[in-house]
């Protein structure tokens, strides 16, 4: 009796619940909510590089990022930045086009709500000064011309830095700028700002200039080293260096007792002439290569690497093992600068080099390792002398 006046009451609460439901509207129909239309004052800037930050301006934008989808010359953003409900901030996405701008939010779409250019970013090809010891050296007072692309011709946009000191801007065209090396700066990196977007132009040297250089003719070359793809992992590759395709592995390692990581290089049966290096150009002078080694490993089998100088912009030749141990074959020795062979743990390894000119060179390693064996290296210092 208690289960049939149970069963009784829940059919009743089930009917009584379906009529609220359904006469909240009548005859069954549905409210469907309208989004009110956003209303665009302004975008500011109007003009920018890709990747550069726009405000879109205006009024009911609603505070839903993912609700909103703007597009320069129809190429559409992909970093909504924020979004408030009187302003937008978006990101000028890659291969963005100068036009028209389009923005939807929710429902509703206007075309056009302004017109943005995209202003190509600017590109450097080559500087050089016009001291007598050569275009890489530089000292105050000398003319440096910077060669590239998208300058502009408004000198007041353009800003040039020699190892963080402002040099004069003596003339700027879409192609070229010219400016005045600014007095004692102290050797360094030349940097081009156009519109606020800087460039990293190279590097001079004041002649009077000795000690470590390293820092003007090569990069990522010590700790803490950089990745060249984010991440965490033990293994990366170094940003910057180049691998050939004998090379085994990645070229980065971050052990527990290391987390500032080495430039390794291990080894792999059947895996012969890896090389791991970059190309860079010295003026002339008297240089010390070195090299700091952390670790080496030889299980059995081909071991060490060589570290080396080579003239030009290329790989290193392959090693031979006749008069073991490995080594460059004489005939391939005729733009091979310097090299000494890494072997013997942990300590430094250098040789120096004379250069009568500007020349381009191939600085890194060539590896000859067999399966486990292994070179792992903390710093590489250039002294010039």
């Amino acid at each position: 009796m208690k289960s049939l006046l149970k069963n009784s009451l829940n059919v009743f609460m089930l009917i009584g619940l379906s009529a609220l439901l359904f006469s909240c509207e009548p005859e069954g129909k549905y409210k469907e909510y309208v989004y009110p239309e956003p209303v665009v004052d302004e975008i500011y800037p109007v003009s920018g590089y890709v990747a550069s930050q726009v405000a879109i301006i205006g009024t009911d934008f609603g505070d839903r990022a993912e609700a909103v989808k703007v597009a320069f010359g129809g190429v559409e953003a992909e970093n909504i930045i924020s979004c408030k409900n009187n302003r937008i901030i978006v990101e000028v996405p890659e291969g963005a086009q100068s036009g028209s701008v389009s923005l939807k939010v929710w429902t509703h779409t206007l075309e056009s709500i302004g017109e943005y250019t995209v202003i190509p970013i600017p590109e450097i090809t080559s500087i050089a000064s016009d001291n007598e010891a050569g275009e890489t050296f530089a000292e105050g007072g000398d003319e440096l011309t910077i060669l590239g692309n998208g300058f502009g011709s408004d000198a007041s946009l353009v800003k040039v830095t020699i190892n963080g000191k402002n040099a004069e801007i003596l003339s700027v065209m879409e192609n070229e700028v010219k400016a005045r090396v600014p007095e004692n700066y102290g050797s360094g990196t030349v940097v081009v700002t156009v519109r606020d977007y800087a460039v990293e132009a190279g590097a001079l040297i004041d002649p009077s200039m000795k000690g470590d250089v390293t820092r003007l003719f090569l990069k990522n070359y010590k700790q803490p080293f950089q990745r060249a793809t984010e991440g965490d992992e033990e293994w990366a590759d170094a940003l910057y260096w180049i691998k050939n395709g004998n090379f085994y592995g990645n070229s980065l390692q971050f052990p527990e007792d290391e987390p500032d990581g080495l430039l390794a290089m291990t080894g792999k049966n059947n895996m012969w002439d890896g090389a791991l290096y970059q190309i860079t150009s010295l003026p002339a002078g008297t240089y010390e290569f070195i090299v700091k080694v952390a670790d080496t490993g030889t299980v059995g089998g081909r071991y060490g690497a060589q570290f080396t100088v080579m003239r030009g912009e290329g790989e290193f030749p392959g090693l031979t093992d006749k008069g073991a141990p490995w080594h460059y074959a004489d005939e391939d020795m005729a733009d091979i600068l310097g090299t000494v062979l890494v072997t013997a743990g942990a300590g430094e390894y250098s040789y120096s080099v004379t250069l009568t000119e500007v020349t381009p060179l191939t600085i890194g390693f060539a590896t000859m390792l067999a399966n486990s064996n292994y070179v792992k290296v903390s710093e590489i210092q250039i002294i010039r002398k």
